[in-house]
């Protein structure tokens, strides 16, 4: 995310580069001005503060950015929500922007090309359903237009390009460009608005010899078609991203983060004690299971094993954990279902075993509630207690304390816990469902 980027400013077609500098900032890369701060344009930033004056006394003009593309990079990335807020926001990216750019030194030529390389792979192009946001000129012009971002680079890098295809992709990547200003009302709402900008450009570019006059024509013929939903991505698989999504949900309490929206666009690292390496393998090994053949390769189609059922539709799950000293580490959080669910985490799963340790607590919770009542009563009270018959729990603890009249909470639950109970498979037992008797005892 992105997933079309240009590795390095050498791979960006000159083309796409005259492109941008003649809608940004034509003197960015000027190189008669080794040491040129283009985070500021004194020139545009006096045209923005005089007709903000004017419109602040009330006369109706269009107010031009004073952005240039450094603090424009500024924003898309590090400001809340890639907004500028008051004119305290615009100083605060202009000043980051500025530490930035001369972090290596007084020559800024070779930061000035990381600006163009960063802000192409950075383009804030709206979004399509099925594929989500989209960002960078690469992602753009495979979403927006179905165009591969290796055919169009070797295009408007080769002169011996077809007139036509050189045309088609030059506006392709020129009207995604000119969007960045508004997104989301060019590329969604009224795409017609940014056709009638792009062919505007076209020919003050060929007029002032940014371009041929031969290319802005053909440019100029090609009609703008903007898809509608962009081919969707790639299928995820759950199973191979459980433990960093337990990382990222862990991540979002931490740094109280709401969404893991927001927590994707942090500049962030972190670590987890998950092993990855053994976290594959397990994964890989549970996805095996579904198979029939695995299954009987393990032994596993056995008496009340998977003889007859559908290994498909089991759902396996492991959590391991290395004891340190003092605490635990954990190495494996996998499982086999191919959904965002964590069977670890997020499932709450009725197995005999923790039904019987849920009966366990509600019991003891039980009998510590009748210590509470009963232990607030004098040995006379508390001798002429008579509880329900059939309240089994109150009549041994009053009994219990009666016997034991300085018995405090944890003795009286340990007592409790010592009690001897029929083991009679005979009896009947009650629950929600009605009456009940044992039919899996075995004898033997």
């Amino acid at each position: 995310y992105p997933r079309k980027v240009y590795p390095d400013f050498a791979t960006i077609p000159a083309p796409v580069v005259q492109a941008l500098l003649y809608v940004e900032d034509r003197e960015l890369l000027d190189n008669t001005r080794p040491t040129m701060n283009p985070v500021v344009d004194w020139e545009r930033l006096a045209m923005a503060v005089a007709q903000q004056g004017l419109k602040s006394l009330g006369r109706e003009h269009k107010v031009i950015g004073a952005s240039t593309l450094a603090t424009q990079l500024e924003k898309f990335r590090h400001a809340p929500d890639g907004i500028t807020r008051d004119a305290r926001d615009k100083l605060y990216q202009m000043a980051a922007a500025s530490l930035r750019v001369y972090r290596g030194g007084p020559y800024t030529l070779q930061a000035r090309r990381e600006l163009v390389l960063d802000y192409l792979n950075s383009l804030p192009l709206a979004a399509q359903p099925g594929y989500g946001e989209i960002s960078s000129l690469g992602d753009g012009l495979q979403a927006w237009y179905g165009s591969d971002f290796e055919a169009v680079n070797r295009a408007l890098s080769s002169p011996s390009t077809p007139l036509a295809e050189r045309a088609l992709y030059y506006k392709q990547a020129l009207s995604l460009i000119l969007s960045v200003r508004r997104p989301s009302y060019y590329l969604r709402r009224d795409t017609s608005a940014l056709a009638r900008l792009c062919d505007s450009y076209l020919r003050r570019m060929a007029s002032e010899g940014v371009i041929t006059q031969s290319l802005a024509d053909a440019a100029l013929a090609v009609p703008l078609t903007l898809r509608e939903r962009a081919d969707a991505s790639p299928v995820i698989d759950f199973t191979s991203q459980k433990g960093v999504n337990l990382a990222r949900t862990g991540l979002l309490w931490l740094l109280g983060v709401r969404s893991l929206y927001e927590l994707d666009r942090l500049d962030l690292t972190a670590a987890t004690t998950l092993d990855a390496r053994v976290q594959s393998g397990v994964t890989e090994f549970l996805r095996s299971l579904a198979k029939r053949e695995r299954i009987e390769e393990l032994g596993l189609t056995g008496a009340r094993l998977l003889r007859a059922s559908d290994p498909a539709k089991v759902i396996y799950s492991l959590t391991l954990y290395e004891r340190g000293s003092g605490y635990n580490r954990l190495r494996i959080n996998a499982d086999n279902l191919d959904q965002p669910l964590d069977i670890n985490t997020g499932a709450k799963l009725d197995l005999g075993s923790t039904a019987k340790l849920r009966t366990l607590i509600s019991w003891l919770e039980l009998i510590a509630q009748a210590h509470t009542h009963y232990s607030a009563l004098a040995p006379a009270e508390l001798a002429r207690v008579a509880p329900h018959p059939r309240d089994r729990l109150s009549i041994w603890v009053a009994g219990y304390l009666h016997a034991n009249p300085h018995a405090d909470l944890p003795s009286t639950l340990a007592a409790a816990m010592q009690r001897r109970y029929s083991a009679d498979n005979t009896q009947t037992f009650y629950t929600g469902g009605g009456a009940h008797h044992f039919d899996n005892f075995e004898a033997k």
